[in-house]
C-alpha cells in the first residue's frame, strides 16, 4: 500500500518536535508499505526544517526510508497571525501542485493531519482527483481553539473556518482524533456519526528510550550539563502564546532559595520576550535551551526530577492530552502536571505525577517543595507512568491500529 500523507510539519531527521509522524511513518515502512509526505520548510516552533533551496520542492528519501517532497519558499514560520495564514496556504497549494505532478507512483489513500485546517481541502481536492479515499486526522480542536486563545476573532474568517471545517468532515472517509474528547466533541457538537470516528492518540516512542538506557549514564550526564546537586523540573516543546510560559517566571523566582532548576527545551515566538524577562528579574534559576534533536531531548527527560505539562487554563486544553507528557512517562520520570481534564485525569488514573492550577502561585510553590522532600515517592511516580504507556499508550502498537483502519479504508469501496 502506498500512503501519501501531507503534513506541513513532518520533522526533518534528528530535528527536535513532535515526532508523532515520523515515528508511525517509520513503523509502516518496516511494515511493508510506502510513504510519500508533503512537507513543509518551516517548523511551528519557528526555526526551519533544513536549508532554503532555490527550487520550490526538494524530494528526498529520510533515514526511515520515507520519501518526503518538501515544498520550500520560507526560511522561518512567521510570528504574525496574517503572515503565517498566508504561509498555510501557500503550502496548501504547493502540496496540491506536488500531489497531482510530483508523487511518481500511484497512491492509495490520502491522508491529511491538521493544524491547518486548510490541508484538508488539499487531501479532498487529492483523493477526487485520483479517486482515493481521504483521512482527516484533527491533533487541534480548530478553529475553536484559536479563537479561545485570541489568535482569531468571530467574523467572516472563523465562518468560513466552521463551513470548511464541515465540508471537510462531509468529504473524508474517516476522521481520526487524538483523544476520547475530540470523539465526543465531533459527535455532540459538529453531529459527525460514530462510525466515521477513530481515536489514535499520541503515544510514548519506547523503543527509543530503551534504546538509550543501556548506555546512558545519568549522573555523568548532570555533571557535564551542570545539573548535579539540583532538583531538575524540565519543559519540553513551544514557546508560544498557548503555553502559558510567562506564568513559570513567578514560582520560580520564589524557588531561588532552593535547588530548583526549571529547564525550558524547545523555541517559538515567545521565547525571547521570557528570556529578557528573566535576566530582567534576576532569575538565575531558569536555563533556556534552544530546539535538540529527538535523541538528546530525551537524555535531558531521563536527566531531569520531573517533567512539566503546561497551556493557558482554557477550556477547550481540558480536551487534549499534552504530546511531552507521554515522552516524561517513557523516561520514567513524574509529571508536573498544570493541564485540567483529560490530561490531569491520564496522570491520576495512572499514578504518574501530581496536578496543581497553574493558577495558584502559593499551591505551585508548596507543591515543589514537597516533592524535593519525597524522593522515593518521585520514583514510585516515574515507575507507575512508564508501565502505564507501556500497557496504554505503546506507540508502537497504536501505530499498528492506525494502520489497520487505513487498509480497512482503501478495502471500502467508494
Amino acid at each position: 500500500m502506498h500512503i501519501l500523507l501531507i503534513h506541513q510539519f513532518f520533522l526533518e531527521d534528528q530535528q527536535g518536535g513532535g515526532s508523532r509522524w515520523n515515528d508511525m511513518a517509520r513503523i509502516w515502512v518496516q511494515q511493508g508499505h510506502s510513504i510519500t509526505v508533503l512537507a513543509g520548510g518551516q517548523h511551528y516552533m519557528g526555526v526551519s526544517a533544513g536549508a532554503v533551496r532555490k527550487s520550490l520542492w526538494d524530494q528526498s528519501i529520510n533515514g526511515d526510508g520515507v520519501s518526503v517532497i518538501r515544498c520550500r519558499g520560507q526560511k522561518y514560520f512567521p510570528k504574525r497571525f496574517k503572515e503565517r495564514l498566508w504561509g498555510f496556504l501557500r503550502f496548501a497549494f504547493l502540496a496540491g501542485y506536488a500531489g497531482l505532478f510530483r508523487v511518481r507512483n500511484r497512491y492509495d489513500v490520502v491522508i491529511a493531519t491538521s493544524p491547518p485546517l486548510v490541508l484538508g481541502t488539499v487531501a479532498v481536492f487529492l483523493g477526487f482527483f485520483r479517486r482515493v479515499p481521504v483521512i482527516f486526522e484533527i491533533r487541534d480542536l480548530w478553529p475553536e481553539s484559536a479563537i479561545e486563545i485570541g489568535v482569531l476573532k468571530p467574523g467572516l474568517l472563523v465562518s468560513f473556518a466552521f463551513r470548511l471545517e464541515k465540508w471537510i468532515y462531509n468529504r473524508s472517509s474517516l476522521l481520526v482524533v487524538l483523544t476520547p474528547a475530540f470523539g465526543r466533541w465531533l459527535l455532540e457538537r459538529k453531529g459527525i456519526m460514530a462510525s466515521k470516528i477513530r481515536c489514535i492518540p499520541n503515544a510514548a516512542d519506547l523503543e527509543l528510550t530503551r534504546a538509550l538506557v543501556p548506555s546512558f549514564h545519568r549522573e555523568r550526564f548532570r555533571s557535564l550539563h551542570d545539573l548535579e546537586d539540583r532538583f531538575v523540573v524540565v519543559y519540553v516543546g513551544a514557546h508560544g502564546m498557548a503555553n502559558n510560559l510567562g506564568v513559570l517566571l513567578n514560582w520560580a523566582e520564589k524557588l531561588m532559595d532552593t535547588p530548583f532548576l526549571l529547564l525550558l527545551i524547545g523555541d517559538g515566538r515567545e521565547k525571547e520576550s521570557l528570556m529578557e524577562e528573566a535576566e530582567r528579574r534576576r532569575i538565575i534559576n531558569i536555563r533556556f535551551i534552544s530546539t535538540l534533536p529527538k535523541r538528546q531531548v530525551m537524555e535531558y527527560i531521563m536527566a531531569s526530577d520531573m517533567g512539566l505539562s503546561t497551556l493557558k487554563p482554557l477550556p477547550i486544553f481540558h480536551t487534549i492530552f499534552s504530546n511531552k507528557t507521554f515522552d516524561y512517562m517513557a523516561c520514567r520520570i513524574p509529571v508536573l502536571m498544570t493541564i485540567d481534564g483529560i490530561s490531569r485525569e491520564l496522570i491520576e488514573k495512572a499514578q504518574a505525577g501530581v496536578y496543581v492550577d497553574i493558577r495558584e502561585p502559593e499551591r505551585m510553590e508548596a507543591t515543589i517543595r514537597a516533592c524535593m522532600a519525597e524522593r522515593e515517592k518521585l520514583k514510585i511516580w516515574g515507575d507507575n507512568g512508564y508501565h502505564y504507556v507501556e500497557k496504554y499508550y505503546n506507540r508502537r502498537h497504536l501505530a499498528l491500529e492506525y494502520l489497520i483502519r487505513i487498509q480497512s479504508v482503501v478495502a471500502t469501496p467508494k
